[in-house]
This record gives structure tokens, sequence and C-alpha cells, in this order.
């Protein structure tokens, strides 16, 4: 009768402890703890630069460097696509260039992103008024 052995993968069985296999078990259990530990903490210092690229953007943003600002939302676009508030401000900034056509994307996108929060709505809004009717 086989059982699952309680490994972070539950991978090895007690025959193979039994076996002569617990070193074996206790090295890759290790291994693999080592390997989610180093995920999880690349996902953390993913989190950490996508917020610190937002923080930047604003900074930036609010100093009137508006370029930079775009480039650092971009950078935490690239960092986690899903970013619904950087997205966001790059539809302020194409609004600020009267960009209204590619504003409307981007605020559209976040509001898609993150449907609670209004504020994208009412930017989505916003941004179709001030589209010129061609």
């Amino acid at each position: 009768m086989k059982a699952n052995c309680l490994t972070r993968f539950h991978c090895w069985n007690v025959h193979t402890l039994w076996t002569g296999g617990i070193l074996r078990c206790c090295i890759v259990w290790l291994v693999c703890t080592t390997i989610c530990n180093s995920i999880q903490w690349r996902f953390s210092m993913l989190a950490t630069l996508s917020r610190y690229h937002y923080l930047l953007g604003l900074v930036e943003k609010a100093s009137g460097r508006l370029e930079v600002a775009g480039d650092c939302f971009k950078t935490v676009l690239r960092l986690n696509p899903s970013a619904a508030d950087a997205i966001n401000q790059l539809g302020t900034l194409a609004m600020s260039r009267r960009d209204f056509a590619e504003a409307i994307r981007y605020f559209d996108k976040a509001a898609r992103l993150d449907p609670r929060e209004t504020a994208y709505q009412l930017n989505l809004e916003a941004a179709q008024r001030l589209l010129p009717v061609k």
C-alpha cells in the first residue's frame, strides 16, 4: 500500500521513504522550497518595482515632465500588464496632449480591468465628450 508523502509537491510516497529515499526526498523538498521562495521573492520584487515606477511617474507628471512620466507608466505595464492605475495615468497624459482617441482606448481598458473604480469610467466619459465628431 502506497500513501502520499507530506512534501510540498506530494510527489513521493511512503514506499520511497522506506526504501532509502529519505535523503533524496529531503533534498528535493529543500530544492522545491527554495524555488518556491525564489518565485515568491521575484513576484514581490516585481510588485515593488511596479509601484516604484508608478510613483516615479506621478512625480514626473506633477513636475511637468510628461514624456518621462509616460515612460514610467509604460514600464509599470511591462512589469504588470493589468495595472489599471498606470493605464489610467497614460490616458490622462493622452488627454493633456489632446489625443482623445488614445485617451479613450486607455480609459476603456482601465475601466474593463477594474470596473469598480468609477474614476476610470468618468475619465472615459469625459474623453468621449471631448472627442471631435467626424
